[in-house]
């Protein structure tokens, strides 16, 4: 696995073509299936070059609506990006059955608008969700990190977006690496270049 150190990695996380959190990943942990919009809902979506205008497009949510569906709101996975700034750009809302409730979550589809690697959108896609949408979020803002010089090595892990970091091999603990830390202690760390980042997941 190679290692890269922290100015190497942010120099590549400036170049939108780089992307990092894979889409089909995404996809795998709720063991989506994808469908076409026209079979569920009779309504043609691939006239729509912007996920944001077809959530807002009235005959859209007519179509939700004389089938027994809504959605929510449009969500974007840079709002659950850690200091790595997770490089996949990913748009997407959820489709629930009318009468589902808003505090246990089960959504039918997901419809979705990535960034492709050249920088351009891709089609808008609907997929089934048949697994627990939480894998879905889950994969979105945790991630693992090592933190290593040539004495030691120290593993991190979010699964808050990168608010904190929690120590995984906690035997090596000193007044640096504490059990739990912020962003901006990570990044303090890393900015001398004294120390490699690698991730790991």
């Amino acid at each position: 696995m190679k290692i890269k150190n922290y100015t190497n990695f942010l120099k590549e996380n400036i170049n939108p073509s780089n992307n990092s959190t894979d889409v089909d990943d995404l996809l795998k942990s709720i063991n989506a299936e994808q469908v076409l919009m026209g079979d569920v809902f009779n309504f043609n979506s691939e006239k729509f070059t912007d996920i944001e205008t077809l959530s807002q497009d009235g005959g859209f949510l007519s179509k939700l609506n004389e089938k027994g569906y809504k959605r929510n709101n449009l969500e974007f996975s840079k709002d659950s990006e850690t200091f790595l700034k997770n490089k996949s750009d990913v748009n997407f809302f959820l489709i629930f059955k009318e009468d589902d409730s808003e505090l246990e979550p089960k959504p039918e589809f997901i419809v979705l608008q990535s960034k492709q690697n050249n920088g351009k959108w891709s089609s808008i896609k609907m997929y089934r969700v048949k697994d627990n949408i939480r894998n879905f979020y889950d994969k979105l803002s945790s991630k693992t990190i090592e933190i290593s010089n040539s004495n030691n090595n120290y593993i991190y892990k979010t699964s808050n977006a990168g608010k904190d970091w929690t120590l995984q091999n906690i035997q090596n603990k000193n007044k640096t690496f504490k059990d739990i830390m912020s962003n901006d202690e990570i990044k303090a760390i890393l900015s001398d270049g004294s120390y490699k980042l690698n991730i790991i997941e």
